[in-house]
This record gives structure tokens, sequence and C-alpha cells, in this order.
């Protein structure tokens, strides 16, 4: 069983995903979209209520050590005539309204990114539907380019190939390797990132295509095909949680 709430904490409206559940102790992690508190269910209700009061201290603690983490449930606002800025090209927005649409459909035509719905005389969009849209239209608009970005990185930098390349949207990771099968996924926001920030993470999954680990050798082996991946990885912790779609 679980529930979701908004908590107000250090001034600002949290979304909180409290979650009962079988398990021996309680956890508590964060989502794209919430912060996650998982409950032993068989616990008393006095027991429950104090493990939720330990989880918004852990949730205070945690935003205030990293404020910049509230942008993660910020919900973006897709306005006719706003621009949005990837990698490789500056994507204009147009809302087109089609009175007989059921849903949203989007499409991108050179660098204007049309966004068809049925509402009425609506010239801006927002709300989680709206964001997993663009985030699903965008990952399947740029997969094909990374893509072609990874492999031309592997050949210029002497690393593996792989074997398929998904754009996929995380809260927690840039990117992830399965070395066994050689599949590489990467998070579909660094598609807003600039290009030398994109490139850094494929290099760093191509790198676990030699090395599984974060072992000195990988490392190594890092520092040689990316000599400036330690700048590029202050530029995400600076501004990655600033990436939203």
């Amino acid at each position: 069983m679980s529930t979701i709430r908004t908590w107000r904490i250090n001034n600002a409206d949290v979304p909180v995903k409290i979650v009962y559940e079988n398990r021996r102790n309680a956890r508590f992690s964060m989502t794209s979209s919430s912060f996650v508190l998982r409950i032993p269910a068989f616990e008393t209700e006095q027991t429950k209520a104090e493990l939720e009061e330990s989880g918004k201290r852990w949730i205070e603690s945690t935003i205030s050590r990293k404020p910049d983490l509230l942008n993660l449930f910020a919900q973006r606002t897709y306005r006719d005539g706003d621009t949005i800025r990837t990698f490789d090209r500056e994507i204009q927005i147009a809302v087109n309204r089609q009175p007989d649409r059921k849903g949203l459909s989007l499409s991108l035509k050179s660098n204007i990114l049309e966004i068809n719905t049925g509402e009425p005389e609506v010239k801006e969009l927002e709300g989680e539907g709206v964001s997993k849209t663009v985030q699903k239209a965008f990952a399947k608009i740029y997969t094909m380019l990374v893509t072609k970005r990874a492999l031309d990185l592997a050949e210029q930098k002497e690393l593996p190939t792989f074997e398929k390349l998904r754009l996929t949207y995380m809260s927690s990771r840039w990117g992830s390797c399965t070395s066994k099968k050689g599949n590489l996924s990467i998070n579909t926001k660094l598609v807003l990132a600039p290009a030398e920030v994109l490139d850094s993470v494929i290099i760093h999954e191509l790198g676990h295509l030699v090395y599984a680990d974060h072992s000195r050798n990988f490392w190594k082996l890092i520092g040689e095909k990316d000599p400036n991946h330690r700048q590029h990885s202050n530029w995400l912790k600076t501004n990655g949680t600033r990436l939203q779609l």
C-alpha cells in the first residue's frame, strides 16, 4: 500500500511517497518525482508515525545539504515561443490547438518542437503528464543521434563498441552499462547538457566495457580517453538538477 503526500519542508512543497510493505527496516530514497519512504507494514501505528517523522528529518537534512535537489520536482512549463537548448541545437516550442485531438502529440520539424493539444485557447502546458510525454518524445528523437555520437567516440577513442544504446529518464544516474551484454543507457536529460559533457558520460560508460568496476585501472583509462572528465563531472554536480524536460 502506498500514498502520496505533499509536505512543507524548508519553505518548499515536497512530494513524498510513503510505501508500506513487507520489509524489516525502513528505507528512505528519492526518485525524479518524489522522495520515497519505505516503511515496514507490520509495525504499530505509533512506530509507523515515528518512522515517518524520521523520514521527514532525513528529507530536511538532504535538502539542506543539497538545496538544488528541489529543482528535480519543479515542473517545466512549455510555452508557445519558448526555446529549449540541447547539445546540438536551439529548439523553439510551438503549441498548436487542434480541437478534435485527445491528449498530446509531439513532433520535431527542423528546430521546431510542435506540441499539439485539444485544450482550448492554450498557449502553455505543464504537469507531470506533459513532462513525461516530452521526455519520451526527446528519447525517441535523439536516440539515433546519440547512438551515432557514441559509435564515433568509440572509434575515435579506441574503445570497444556496444550492442545497443538507449535513452531513458533516470533520477540518480547519468548513465549505466551492462558490460556482459554490451548495452549502454544514457540519461535523456543529457541532451540538454553541453556536447562535451554528454560525450564525457558516454566515454565513461564505454570505459565500463573494458573495466566493469571503478578500479584504479578504470580511472586510468578514463583519464587517458577524457582528460577533462573531472571538469565535466563537476559541471553535472553543479548544474545537473537544472536539466529538466
